[in-house]
């Protein structure tokens, strides 16, 4: 399922769109930017956009994606129990 700390491409199963869809409506709930969200976690603005623009494209970090929803007010693993 992970390939150092990655999401592997072939086990994503959808995942990886329903987090981008919930990062985004969490932004979106709490008028956060991506330049603010990646602000937040210290990371490049030009990897937020990406990531909810095409989740399954673009290759985020568990821990990075674990920290953005934490800067939502959001956790990961509460997350992806509804995904499952």
């Amino acid at each position: 399922f992970l390939n150092g700390g990655r999401v592997e491409p072939g086990r994503r199963n959808g995942g990886a769109q329903k987090i981008a869809w919930q990062l985004s409506e969490a932004m979106i709930k709490g008028g956060i930017s991506e330049v603010e969200l990646a602000r937040r976690i210290r990371t490049w603005p030009d990897l937020i956009g990406p990531f909810l623009a095409a989740p399954d494209s673009a290759p985020l970090l568990i821990t990075t994606l674990r920290e953005a929803m934490a800067a939502t007010g959001r956790s990961l693993i509460a997350l992806w129990n509804t995904i499952q």
